[in-house]
C-alpha cells in the first residue's frame, strides 16, 4: 500500500536493513551494538523492522590473508567459527530485547559484496521507504526521521529520492568535485546545487551517490538502482558504479542528469558530521586494543575506505 504522507506511524512505512560482514573484532558485537545505540538518537524509528544481514565470504589460507583481505570478504578457516560465533551472539542479542522482536537475520551463503547483501534485503522489504545502514557508522546528531520520509513522498519540484547524512567524505563535497566535473579546464556550472528548504528541512543536493547511512524509497532501489541498468556488480558497493555513472552523467548532461537520481544530504547548518565511520576493517574492541598495547589516541574516527 502507497503511503499516503499521512500520519502513519514511522515503523509502518519505514525498514531498516543493516549489513554485516566478518571483520577482525568477530565475535565480540561491540561495534555492531554502537550502531544500534546511536540508532536511539532518531525519533520516530524505534520500532522499526530491522533487517540483518549478514554477507558470506571466501575463504583463503592464513599466509595469503591481508589487512585488507576482510574488506574484501575474504577470510582465513580459522576466521569462520569466529564470524559464525558472531552470527550467534547478536542472535542472542536481539533475542534478548524486546525493542528487536520484529527484527530479522538473513545469513547468506556466499559472499553478495555491500551493493548485493543490500539488494536481498530488499527482497524482505514491504515498506514504502528503507534506511541503510552499515555495521560501522553510527549517528552523531539527534533528529527526527519523520519530516525525512514526508520530503521523499511530497517532493515535487525537485525529486527527491534519496536522503543521506553528512559524514567527513561528504562535507563541502561539491566544492570538492568541481574537478572532477569540470572540461577542458572550464569548471563546470554547479550554480543550481544549492540548498533546498522543504518541509522545515534543510537538503544540500549530493553529487554523487555514497553508500553511507541513507533513507530512500523502496521502489527507487528496486526499479532503478537495480534496474535495468546494471548500475551495481556482485561484490561490489554501489557507489563503485552507479556513483561513477552519476558524475559522468552530470559531467556530460549537467543539472538535467540530477532529477534522474535525486540524491540529497539532511543539512543541520553546523558544518558538522551526522554520521561517523567506526571503519569495521580495523575496528577493534578495547580487549583487543589492550592486549596490542595500543591507546585510545591510536584509532580515528575517520570516513575512508568503508567496506562491510
Amino acid at each position: 500500500m502507497a503511503f499516503d504522507c499521512g500520519e502513519e506511524p514511522v515503523e509502518r512505512i519505514l525498514t531498516i536493513i543493516l549489513t554485516t560482514s566478518p571483520v577482525r573484532s568477530n565475535p565480540s558485537t561491540d561495534m555492531i551494538e554502537k550502531v544500534l545505540e546511536s540508532l536511539e538518537l532518531v525519533e520516530d524509528i524505534q520500532n522499526c523492522r530491522i533487517i540483518f544481514v549478514f554477507d558470506g565470504y571466501k575463504i583463503r589460507d592464513d599466509s595469503k590473508i591481508t589487512s585488507a583481505s576482510c574488506r574484501s570478504g575474504i577470510i582465513s578457516n580459522s576466521m569462520i567459527p569466529l564470524y559464525e560465533q558472531y552470527i550467534e551472539n547478536i542472535r542472542i542479542l536481539i533475542q534478548s530485547q524486546d525493542k528487536y522482536s520484529n527484527s530479522h537475520m538473513l545469513i547468506l551463503e556466499e559472499r553478495h559484496g555491500f551493493g548485493y547483501a543490500v539488494k536481498k534485503g530488499l527482497e524482505l522489504v514491504d515498506t514504502e521507504f528503507v534506511m541503510v545502514v552499515q555495521h560501522d557508522r553510527t549517528f552523531q546528531k539527534p533528529f527526527s526521521m519523520y519530516p525525512l520520509l514526508k520530503i521523499l513522498c511530497l517532493s515535487s519540484d525537485a525529486q527527491v529520492n534519496y536522503i543521506g547524512f553528512i559524514t567527513t567524505s561528504t562535507l563541502n563535497h561539491v566544492e570538492r568535485l568541481k574537478s572532477r566535473l569540470g572540461s577542458h579546464g572550464k569548471p563546470p556550472d554547479l550554480s543550481w546545487a544549492v540548498p533546498l528548504n522543504t518541509n522545515g528541512v534543510t537538503l544540500l543536493p549530493l553529487l554523487q551517490w555514497y553508500d553511507s547511512t541513507h533513507v530512500c524509497r523502496t521502489d527507487f532501489y528496486r526499479d532503478f538502482v537495480f534496474g535495468p541498468n546494471k548500475l551495481v556488480k556482485k561484490g561490489g558497493f554501489i557507489e563503485d558504479k552507479l556513483g561513477q555513472q552519476q558524475l559522468k552523467d552530470l559531467k556530460e548532461h549537467g543539472e538535467s542528469s540530477f532529477s534522474v537520481y535525486g540524491t540529497y544530504l539532511m543539512y543541520h547548518g553546523d558544518n558538522e558530521v551526522t554520521v561517523a565511520h567506526l571503519d569495521g576493517g580495523d575496528f577493534h574492541t578495547e580487549e583487543q586494543k589492550q592486549l596490542k598495547g595500543w591507546c585510545r589516541s591510536k584509532f580515528k574516527n575517520d570516513d575512508e575506505g568503508s567496506e562491510v
